[in-house]
């Protein structure tokens, strides 16, 4: 309803601080966002690794916040 066609994209340095913004159309910026992420970020990946380290965060706390609402119910 509100028919969104504007987006503000923000990408943060090791520091958590602003290091680029993008701002426009939707998919436009949120696709060179991503290119300059992904520049910076982005980790080679290797075939047939008998090991694999992956990291989650900030998406590591999902868990126990879902555990958290399970516990009030």
């Amino acid at each position: 309803m509100a028919k969104v066609d504007f987006t503000l994209q923000v990408i943060y340095n090791k520091k958590l601080q602003p290091s680029h913004v993008f701002s426009g159309e939707i998919g436009e910026a949120h696709h060179a966002a991503v290119r300059v992420a992904a520049r910076h970020w982005a980790t080679p990946t290797f075939k047939d690794a008998d090991i694999v380290v992956a990291n989650g965060y900030p998406l590591d706390t999902q868990a126990s916040h879902a555990q958290a609402w399970i516990a009030v119910r």
